[in-house]
């Protein structure tokens, strides 16, 4: 039926006689012009005092929305059918609209027929077509895609972010994007979510227990917070998914977690908790000597126990649950603290059944060494007052700092970790304190990030003994250069540069006019550079490989960006209104080099008052 109908429309069109039959029998009248908009006036219908009616947007030429091909002389014809009554009078209007809501030219086919309309499709993207009969209260709406032939497709995924007045919970939708196609008229439709309870309580009297609940989605590993309080916990909405459950209640009572369970699951039923598995210890030094201020943790994985402090006598206490836990102390130095382990994997059994026996730890090393470094720099200014230095064991961490005896059993070895942050003294110099003996990495962060002193690192040498001083005289910064492409709209691209390994070491700066670029940076560190262009940039954010900066400047690389790929649409909540203010994040999905870091986003943007928004994503078909 639905072909028979298109082929009499066809010949019914050739003569240029189905404009009333097309438009449910309205009358015809003189077409708009052909600059972004058609209409006329035209009359029929039952009256006024009608419900609601409706306009569908029908293709004619071709006979279908898929498959559509752009080329310098390419067309579409659509009929807009009307569905249900219409007033006596009214005109029609239609626009259509790219991704950047730029207006494209619409004709009448025929004066007499309003409701038959074509524009050109001459270049790729998504096409909105709205109509609207003025004086009925009737539209329609409809988006095409007319995409880039052999294009590449990559899929997204848009973290929407609600404002805290919004009833909708924060939610990921995964959209696919088609290279070389720009696209408008997205909708990013937010699910109510589930409202779920957290009422955790005592078990053995059901009374309220506040505590602080954190939920992790399993497969995207978002977080979710909230606190319980009062007799009835605590709600909250949270958008469908599969949640682990960490339950951390106040005082004297073991954490808690729950395994994964899909939102639905988690809306009814509480949370009772017993106090958890007692346990007790001391912690001494090396002559058996109580350590009072000592901090003790059991944790396997995210699931912890409470947190034990020792009193005078040495003597914590810890509530856990049932499992097997791998166990921190930390004891102070002199600047800092020495953080002593056990791995999980040789770790403390802790059975519900049964008490655990009292735990012995013991510090093994009895002569504490100090270090001295002693500070020099080209601008006096990098050693002021802000000026810091930290001192840490390398990856290797120091063997046998300590041990640990579960009652009557065999002392089993703990590895330790120092690590701390000093600001050196009015004459440039640093001292460690007493600290085990051993290697240590000393990174120095200069008082101010504009002077010609860079970040700079060294190893201090302790396993023999004391050490008066070591000169560490700060290394002077090197210039990181590069030129982007295309030049001509890399101009004013941000780059940044960032320490591969975490640390605060970073510089940045922009693009020139011919694209390059100029970083002082500190030499010895790998950086990650990352292209940040503005949002009216055809660009798209991106990362280029580690550069090595050793002691000299590294040869000057050009780099290609690759261009932009416009997405443009609203963000709607489930009543179908916009929600404003919302943040939106793409994320990439995928390996290298499609995809260089799924955590960090390529771009992101807030919603406008009417909930539309528009982002430059990494076209699918560009150069990574």
């Amino acid at each position: 039926m639905r072909t028979a109908r298109a082929l009499v429309l066809l010949g019914c069109l050739a003569l240029a006689a189905c404009g009333a039959a097309s438009s449910k029998g309205n009358s015809t009248g003189a077409g708009g012009s052909a600059t972004g908009a058609a209409g006329s006036v035209g009359t029929g219908g039952t009256g006024g005092g009608l419900p609601m009616c409706q306009v569908d947007i029908v293709p004619i030429i071709p006979m279908s929305f898929d498959g559509l091909a752009a080329n310098p002389t390419a067309k579409v014809r659509v009929l807009g059918s009307v569905t249900g009554p219409v007033p006596g009078t009214y005109e029609w209007q239609w626009t259509v609209t790219l991704a950047d809501g730029s207006s494209v030219p619409v004709a009448p086919v025929a004066p007499s027929d309003p409701s038959l309309v074509e524009f050109p499709t001459t270049t790729t993207g998504t096409y909105t077509i709205a109509v609207e009969l003025k004086g009925a209260s009737c539209a329609g709406l409809r988006t095409i895609v007319v995409a880039k032939a052999n294009a590449k497709v990559a899929t997204f995924r848009f973290h929407v972010t609600p404002p805290s007045t919004a009833s909708v919970p924060a939610q990921d939708i995964a959209r696919q994007v088609t290279g070389g196609t720009p696209s408008g008229g997205n909708t990013l439709a937010l699910d109510p979510g589930i409202l779920v309870s957290f009422n955790v309580t005592r078990a053995s009297d059901g009374s309220a227990l506040p505590s602080y609940v954190r939920l992790t989605e399993a497969n995207t590993g978002a977080v979710l917070e909230t606190r319980t309080s009062g007799p009835l916990g605590n709600t909250m909405r949270v958008a469908q998914g599969t949640y682990r459950t960490l339950v951390v209640p106040d005082g004297d009572v073991a954490p808690a977690t729950l395994p994964p369970r899909a939102a639905a699951e988690m809306a009814v039923g509480g949370i009772p908790l017993d106090d958890g598995a007692a346990i007790a210890g001391t912690v001494a030094d090396a002559a058996g000597k109580p350590l009072a201020g000592a901090t003790v943790v059991l944790r396997d994985g995210e699931l912890v126990s409470t947190t034990g402090k020792t009193d005078a006598t040495g003597a914590f206490h810890v509530r856990a649950r049932a499992g097997t836990f791998g166990l921190t102390v930390v004891t102070p130095l002199a600047a800092g603290g020495l953080e002593s382990t056990l791995d999980p994997t040789v770790g403390l059994v802790v059975d519900a059944t049964a008490p655990t026996p009292s735990l012995a730890i013991k510090l093994q090393t009895s002569a504490l060494v100090t270090g001295t470094v002693a500070l020099s720099a080209t601008d006096p200014a990098s050693l002021g007052s802000a000026a810091r230095v930290s001192i840490a064991t390398p990856t290797a961490a120091l063997a046998n700092v300590a041990t640990l005896t579960v009652g009557t059993g065999a002392a089993r070895a703990l590895a330790g970790d120092v690590r701390f942050s000093l600001h050196p003294a009015a004459d440039g110099t640093v001292s460690t304190g007493g600290v085990p003996p051993g290697m240590y990495d000393v990174t120095v962060f200069p008082a101010s990030a504009s002077t010609s002193d860079g970040v700079t690192k060294k190893t201090l040498d302790l396993t023999a003994g004391n050490v008066a001083s070591l000169p560490l005289p700060l290394a002077q910064k090197v210039m990181l250069t590069g030129k982007l492409l295309p030049a001509k709209t890399s101009s004013g691209v941000t780059i940044v540069a960032q320490d591969k390994g975490g640390l605060p070491v970073a510089a940045q700066g922009d693009a020139g006019p011919d694209g390059s670029f100029a970083l002082a940076v500190s030499p010895s560190f790998l950086y990650l550079l990352r292209a940040l262009p503005r949002a009216d940039q055809p660009l798209a954010r991106t990362s280029f490989p580690f550069v090595n900066v050793m002691n000299a400047a590294p040869p000057s690389v050009e780099y290609e960006m690759p261009p932009a790929l416009l997405f443009a649409g609203r963000v709607v909540d489930p009543s179908l209104q916009g929600v404003s203010t919302a943040l939106v994040q793409a994320f990439c999905i995928g390996p290298p080099p499609g995809c260089v870091d799924p955590a960090v986003p390529v771009a992101e943007t807030i919603t406008r008052s009417d909930g539309t928004f528009q982002l430059m994503l990494p076209d699918p078909d560009g150069t990574p």
